[in-house]
């Protein structure tokens, strides 16, 4: 029983990714004995399916959804629910994942009659070649169980009604409270913001080692680039690096590999680094990496990591050449990065 992606677009990389291992996982289960229940599963819920259709009709308020009708509101956000439930269920068939698909079609002629008219009586297909024949409303509310098999749906009628019998009980233990909170609140979606409202409650701070890894470069032999993470469990999925330009140069600074043991160093003076700092602070404004309020924060910091990194002079001298480039007028005019 496959945990829910969120239909509100097509899959990404990143789906097709994560549900080729569910898929080779579950198969391997399967070839050892165990027996799988092979049941997709989209969540249908939530303020990203809203907004969008909240876009499509050009809304810019929550009173424009009670304008035009909560009912309607909801129908069109099954139908946009539906329609991309129809889209990755294909995207899915083709990656070869095994599981008890919903004909993407018949998907789609439910999206289109929950959009319409949910009172018109259709046939649905049913487990073992039957067919279901009620209205459009009624088999979106049972989507996923026994007798339509297929994909379950987070907004099917059974959800909500375990979800609100749950509350229920919890009610009649004693468990809801009602009291007032402080928390940041979205004006514009009439909602608390869910990544900020649970950040004091129900947590414990605790220290979470990090890793420090190094990725060596292909093209740069004896350079490589220093990747800081605390999901060290990702670090064997990794393929590839995304390093902004300016950061990429910095880096080699940090990291410079140095020069042929028992050749002579040249060490920068106090003036080259002084000057090299000057245009780093600029460079690390306009680029949006200091608050030009106050870009002296950071800049501590970052001497102490190039002092201990002994920079020669002719490392100082091509960083400055770089940070003068990323400064210049057609660097504004032209930057991509």
């Amino acid at each position: 029983m496959d945990g829910p992606i969120t239909a509100n677009n097509p899959m990404g990389v990143h789906h097709a990714w994560g549900r080729t291992y569910k898929d080779l996982f579950q198969r391997y289960k399967t070839m050892r004995g165990f027996r799988q229940r092979y049941q997709n599963g989209f969540d249908c819920q939530g303020l990203w399916v809203e907004v969008e259709v909240e876009k499509e009709l050009g809304f810019t308020s929550k009173r424009d959804i009670e304008a035009y009708g909560i009912e309607a509101f909801v129908n069109l956000c099954k139908h946009r629910v539906l329609t991309f439930a129809a889209v990755q269920t294909q995207q899915s068939m083709r990656l070869g994942m095994w599981m008890d698909w919903n004909a993407p079609d018949d998907l789609r002629r439910l999206a289109e009659a929950i959009k319409t008219k949910p009172s018109t009586i259709i046939d649905f297909p049913a487990r073992g070649g039957g067919k279901l024949r009620q209205t459009a409303e009624q088999i979106v509310g049972r989507l996923g169980d026994p007798e339509l098999g297929g994909s379950y749906f987070t907004f099917s009628d059974e959800n909500n009604y375990q979800i609100w019998g749950f509350l229920r009980r919890c009610h009649e233990r004693g468990l809801v409270s009602k009291g007032h909170d402080v928390m940041p609140w979205c004006p514009r979606c009439a909602t608390g913001i869910s990544e900020q409202e649970i950040v004091t409650e129900g947590y414990q701070e605790i220290t979470h080692p990090g890793v420090f890894v190094r990725f060596p470069l292909v093209d740069r032999p004896k350079h490589s680039l220093l990747v800081w993470t605390t999901t060290p469990w990702t670090l064997t999925s990794n393929v590839a690096a995304a390093v902004q330009l300016f950061a990429y140069e910095l880096r080699l600074a940090a990291l410079g590999a140095g020069p042929p043991v028992g050749k002579a160093r040249a060490r920068a003076s106090h003036e080259e680094l002084e000057r090299f700092y000057e245009h780093l602070e600029r460079a690390m404004v306009q680029h949006g990496f200091l608050n030009p309020q106050h870009p002296k924060k950071l800049m501590p910091r970052l001497r102490r990591l190039f002092n201990r990194a002994q920079l020669e002079r002719e490392e100082v001298n091509i960083l400055r050449g770089i940070i003068k480039a990323l400064v210049s007028p057609k660097a504004r005019r032209s930057r991509k990065i």
